[in-house]
């Protein structure tokens, strides 16, 4: 862990309780966002690596949900495993 933390940009309430916290400038390229997981005691659980700009409306500890662009701007959801 570092010493510092960068603010949080969004928080999700997981359908499961969990608590999601996304933040920036975790990785030198910031190409990446890092999405803190919390379990409902608050304890730590994961810690999810998404590209950069990749909306996560909702999630919980086994899945994510994430709304993503092609490469002509047409949206489209795709979910991706927690492990």
């Amino acid at each position: 862990m570092p010493e510092y933390l960068p603010v949080a940009k969004q928080v999700i309430a997981g359908s499961d309780g969990t608590v999601w916290l996304r933040r920036t400038g975790l990785y030198s390229d910031g190409e990446h966002d890092v999405w803190t997981v919390f379990d409902p005691t608050g304890t730590a659980v994961a810690a999810v690596d998404v590209p950069h700009g990749v909306r996560v409306p909702d999630a919980n500890r086994a899945y994510a949900w994430a709304a993503i662009e092609d490469e002509i701007g047409v949206p489209y959801v795709v979910r991706y495993r927690v492990e």
